[in-house]
């Protein structure tokens, strides 16, 4: 079973809050030990420290060792700071001690330090540790042994002795048990809140990621309409943005794809039907012999139809995935636009159209000649099918330091503002319920703004309603 983003979410910062928690307490339990051994170290040193001061000078002054002023000296310091002290000569035999009762006295007699441990124990070192000092400690003590010298004016050789220092480090357990088990308690209440906190934290942090899967999934089943909520939050507001605009993007690439399926099926429907139509009345009969030819003729009008549909349908193809290549080459697009207007003299003479501009200066660009002559003739194409009847198509071909300019304006019915924006958009007509050019696919002027875009060029078109449309188009003199 696979887990949630919360899941995991929830499962790593527990686990970090555990590991933290854990490392804390560790920490302070060893400081807090080191504290208490540094506090029992600290009280035995200065109480050592104060007995070696005073030995040393009472030997001067000829007191010896063991007397009884440093009996006192060792009781004073064991009823005042809970010290226990005892007093070894060189060889690691006892001399005198804080217990003045011969009992106890004689257990600590029986105390034996290796020479080993003596020999490592140098003028001034200190040897400390918790723990317990075989023959003089029952219960667990901080323990302290010290060497010191003493001397007497005109001694020949100063004398060694060692001072030990205890006091009783039972209350380290306590101490120690104490502060876990209250360390243990916070522990499990920072713990406790943490990950309620941790929970809706979570949820907070994950609810636009479930928002977004269901989004997601409507997407799935064909439903664009839903939008993810931009919240306050830089990351996911960015991320909510990203997702709506690819959701705008799919939705309308989706109604495109949905109308270009529906307008291509029905510019292929209509020609078909009339071919088909038109070979079954042959087939049949219904046709008279004398006028199978001009149905025929009509047929191959029909076919050359789909043929363009077909091979202007492979072009938008390739422009909009960009595989269309250039062929660069110089090209006299003066010479270009009259020879591809030249095809159209049979329908210009039909309508009794005057053509104008045409002795315009000869210029070069570099381009591609297969596609300008597409360019051209279907822009030429359109002017010639919506000029009106004895009107006027007009051609104004000039350069500028970088660009060609060329200017095809008819007059006619013109374009209303609300219909310039659309005429480069695929399938679209300007007058479908009317079906002016019942040949034409829509298509023509949307490769017309493809070429261009691959020339680095621009298309603008003025048109005032009923009286004159214009396309002037920019293409740059050498290659882009």
């Amino acid at each position: 079973m696979k887990k949630s983003f919360f899941s995991k979410f929830y499962y790593v910062c527990t686990t970090f809050l555990i590991i933290s928690v854990l490392v804390i307490g560790a920490s302070l339990l060893v400081y807090a030990n080191r504290l208490y051994q540094y506090e029992k170290r600290n009280k035995l040193d200065n109480v050592s420290k104060v007995v070696i001061d005073k030995i040393s000078t009472g030997y001067e002054s000829y007191v010896d060792i063991n007397s009884y002023q440093t009996q006192v000296e060792l009781e004073e310091k064991h009823i005042g700071y809970s010290v226990r002290l005892y007093i070894f000569d060189s060889n690691g035999n006892f001399i005198i001690g804080t217990e003045s009762d011969d009992a106890e006295n004689s257990k600590i007699k029986s105390a034996i330090f290796s020479k080993s441990f003596l020999e490592r124990q140098k003028d001034d070192s200190v040897y400390f540790k918790i723990g317990y000092l075989n023959g003089i400690t029952s219960e667990l003590s901080a323990c302290r042994i010290q060497k010191f010298t003493v001397s007497r004016p005109h001694d020949d050789k100063p004398k060694s002795y060692y001072l030990i220092a205890t006091t009783s480090a039972v209350d380290v357990n306590s101490f120690s048990r104490n502060m876990f088990i209250y360390f243990g308690i916070i522990a499990a209440i920072i713990t406790l809140i943490t990950s309620v906190l941790f929970i809706i934290t979570a949820k907070k942090v994950v609810r636009p990621f479930v928002k977004m899967s269901e989004k997601a999934e409507t997407f799935i089943k064909g439903d664009y309409s839903l939008r993810l909520p931009v919240d306050d939050t830089e990351e996911f507001s960015r991320l909510a943005l990203s997702f709506n605009e690819m959701a705008n993007t799919i939705e309308k690439y989706e109604t495109t794809h949905k109308n270009f399926i529906a307008n291509i099926s029905h510019e292929l429907r209509t020609p078909m039907t009339t071919i088909g139509g038109f070979v079954d009345g042959i087939l049949d009969g219904t046709i008279p012999k004398e006028e199978e030819n001009h149905y025929l003729r009509l047929v191959s009008e029909e076919i050359r139809r789909l043929s363009r549909l077909v091979k202007t349908m492979l072009n938008i193809s390739k422009f909009e995935a960009n595989e269309m290549e250039i062929n660069y080459e110089n090209v006299n697009i003066t010479d270009l636009i009259i020879n591809t207007i030249l095809m159209f003299e049979k329908k210009i003479s039909e309508k009794n159209v005057n053509v104008e501009g045409l002795d315009c200066p000869k210029i070069t660009i570099s381009a591609d000649k297969d596609l300008l002559s597409q360019l051209f003739y279907n822009i030429i194409e359109n002017a010639v099918k919506f000029v009106n009847e004895y009107g006027i198509i007009t051609f104004n071909i000039s350069q500028t330091d970088k660009y060609a300019v060329v200017s095809l304006k008819n007059t006619g019915e013109g374009l209303s503002e609300d219909e310039i924006p659309k005429i480069f958009k695929r399938f679209y007509k300007t007058d479908e319920s009317r079906s002016i050019d019942a040949s034409g696919i829509g298509l023509g002027l949307s490769i017309v703004r493809s070429i261009i875009n691959l020339h680095n060029g621009t298309i603008t078109v003025k048109s005032i309603k009923d009286e004159y449309t214009e396309f002037i188009i920019e293409l740059p003199l050498k290659k882009a």
